[in-house]
């Protein structure tokens, strides 16, 4: 990555302090809102198998090290960590009985409740790593404050990439991997709507990894659809405002302006979200 930190992170927060704004930035009064598909639950799904790296320190520990060099976008630098090969980690961590094959996709899970997608194939090529220490940090500490976030470091674990390739994701403060042996059912897939799928596709890019809808996605920020969605209680022209420069609606907001997004990036996911309002699902319990 770098973190792509969060589209959508305080828009349920932000809506109590959109109420205060002037005329034309309140929701509508009476609104309804959908109730979720009871007859469509979602099905249970299962990992192949997880990591929770809180309990595996000592698989860690065992595992070789090697000093890994990156241009770190986190910190605009170059950085030297203490490593160990994923694709090891992996191997020394499956089930009896259980293979990794290079389809086989990895979701990386920070302490927040961001989620990172990766696959095994792509690990590989591009020579993804677990950072496990900063080897400047210092005799007495193994990390070093995230430049602009003094409270945060990377640790307990930081997934790291010799290549500088742009695309690759760079989740830290990793707490667990779950290993998939086929992408889990993408409920969040809006119906052919060309609008919809389109900004489906840029809600993935930039707001899953924080966000969930249907329940599935990341939990930095608040779910979008169920029970309530997002567009049935905000109004448009307001919410575009907000995603487009949240410090503009919400003091001291969290969420950055992206400015790689468009106008019509931003009106493609207000049109999905609307959509999903349509497409309510619950986790089966």
């Amino acid at each position: 990555m770098t973190r792509p930190r969060p589209l959508w992170l305080g828009i349920f927060t932000a809506f109590a302090l959109l109420s205060a704004c002037t005329k034309g930035t309140t929701p509508d009064a009476g609104f309804t809102i959908e109730p979720p598909i009871a007859s469509s639950p979602i099905a249970p799904q299962t990992p192949l198998f997880t990591i929770r790296l809180e309990d595996r320190g000592d698989l860690v520990a065992r595992l070789p090290k090697e000093q890994t060099v990156v241009s770190d976008p986190e910190y605009k630098r170059s950085q030297t960590y203490e490593s160990v090969s994923v694709p090891a980690l992996l191997e020394a961590a499956k089930p009896a009985g259980v293979s990794v094959s290079d389809k086989v996709r990895l979701i990386f899970q920070a302490s927040d409740g961001y989620r990172s997608v990766t696959t095994v194939e792509t690990v590989k090529a591009f020579g993804g790593r677990l950072a496990v220490r900063d080897v400047n940090a210092g005799a007495d500490r193994s990390w070093r404050p995230i430049p602009g976030k003094p409270s945060m470091t990377p640790g307990p674990y930081y997934l790291v990439w010799p290549s500088t390739n742009a695309d690759l994701p760079w989740p830290y403060a990793v707490t667990t991997i779950e290993v998939w042996e086929t992408e889990p059912v993408d409920v969040t897939r809006p119906d052919d709507d060309p609008q919809a799928r389109t900004g489906h596709d840029t809600f993935r890019k930039h707001c899953a990894s924080c966000h969930s809808v249907n329940g599935a996605g990341g939990a930095v920020g608040p779910e979008l659809n169920v029970p309530a969605n997002v567009t049935e209680y905000w109004n448009p022209a307001a919410l575009k405002q907000f995603i487009r420069n949240p410090a503009s609606i919400r003091r001291n907001a969290k969420m950055p302006t992206l400015t790689d997004l468009t106008d019509a990036d931003v009106d493609a996911v207000i049109a999905y979200l609307a959509r999903m309002k349509t497409l309510k699902r619950l986790p089966a319990q």
